[in-house]
């Protein structure tokens, strides 16, 4: 009797893990939820019920803003390898960001599927081009947040911090993609590898599966799309910061733009957990908003604050992903992959090729 393979055995951790994390976000989540209802929090919830209703307005549009900014993230950042059409797109978003609020990455698993059936993209492409969007956030984030940490408040030092910040990453991810894009790039890293004599290294560097890929250097080679990807990024996260600003007014709290920079931020990198958005994100905003010692801040106070971005935010996500399920029409997917009718047809290709290398590895 064979032994199970150490990979199963670290997917059932990874399944046990997830599953017990994300059971713990709903149990913050249920916390936040007593806590908004208690006698004591009783005057910030009237607030927000009894608040304008263009100020309630504003705060969907502005969730609005986030969900098809980060949708034409995802447009512009493949658009030098691929034309993906921008509806499709902003719909598998739209799709996508609903299913992140739960675990098993549910919502990546649908970009592949609605990306590959749909538009016929491979899926290694695909895997490098959330990849390539991973790199345009690190790269966006990175000089934002350490300027915020380092300042603390929006002055000359903190702008010309986050400008040199950005022109570095820029320049850095840029120069790295560049230097590995494209069939120059792909030869340079040949001669990297050949001499090492690793057939099974060498044979997997030049099989197609490799070669989708490698798509995900010339999406950040080309300098006017990873621009525009950044530039979205940074609009996206000063959207989010202005949503904390105007939820947190709504009160009765004076959020300073700074502190709304590292919220937003913190609220945004931990919405990207697999174990599911619910509960992790908003318990990361309180606690980041603690450390700051925002002015007037109090857990009570803030407690309804992240539940109303969360709240406004899945009325946006759930409106917007009901209409994406009905322009992609999920039954027509269904259909292809039970009658094996593919847009293009690597996906065939490279998933032989990657069990003929797994399987020579194995041996």
């Amino acid at each position: 009797m064979t032994k199970p393979l150490p990979m199963h055995r670290t997917s059932r951790r990874k399944l046990i893990f997830q599953i017990g994390a994300f059971m713990c976000g709903l149990g913050i989540l249920a916390w936040f939820i007593y806590t908004a209802n208690r006698p004591s929090n009783r005057e910030n919830l009237d607030r927000l019920i009894h608040a304008p209703p263009a100020t309630l307005l504003t705060l969907l549009g502005l969730s609005l803003a986030t969900l098809s900014l980060n949708g034409t993230i995802f447009f512009v950042t493949i658009f030098p390898v691929r034309r993906v059409p921008f509806w499709d797109v902003q719909a598998a978003n739209g799709c996508a960001c609903v299913l992140n609020y739960i675990p098993f990455r549910a919502g990546t698993i649908c970009r592949f599927m609605i990306h590959n059936r749909r538009n016929g993209v491979p899926l290694l492409t695909i895997g490098a081009w959330l990849g390539a969007v991973s790199a345009t956030v690190a790269a966006t984030l990175t000089p934002l947040i350490a300027a915020a940490v380092w300042r603390k408040q929006i002055d000359g030092p903190f702008v010309v911090a986050v400008l040199i910040g950005l022109f570095i990453s820029y320049s850095v991810v840029l120069t790295a993609a560049r230097t590995f894009a494209h069939a120059r790039g792909l030869a340079r890293l040949h001669r990297l590898t050949d001499p090492v004599g690793i057939n099974l290294l060498n044979r997997a560097l030049r099989s197609n599966a490799f070669h989708n890929l490698h798509h995900g250097f010339a999406m950040l080679a080309h300098p006017g799309s990873l621009a525009v990807a950044m530039s979205l990024r940074l609009i996206d996260l000063l959207v989010q910061a202005t949503r904390f600003m105007v939820t947190a007014k709504l009160v009765g709290v004076e959020l300073n733009f700074e502190s709304a920079l590292l919220i937003s931020a913190t609220y945004f990198l931990f919405s990207l957990s697999p174990a599911g958005a619910l509960g992790t994100r908003e318990g990361g905003a309180t606690g980041i908003a603690k450390w700051l010692a925002v002015p007037g801040f109090t857990t009570e106070s803030f407690v309804v604050i992240a539940l109303a971005v969360t709240a406004s935010e899945m009325i946006v996500n759930m409106t917007c992903g009901s209409i994406a399920l009905l322009f992609i029409r999920p039954d027509r997917l269904l259909d292809s992959a039970f009658s094996g009718e593919r847009p293009g047809e690597p996906f065939t290709t490279e998933s032989t090729e990657i069990t003929e290398i797994t399987e020579k590895a194995v041996e």
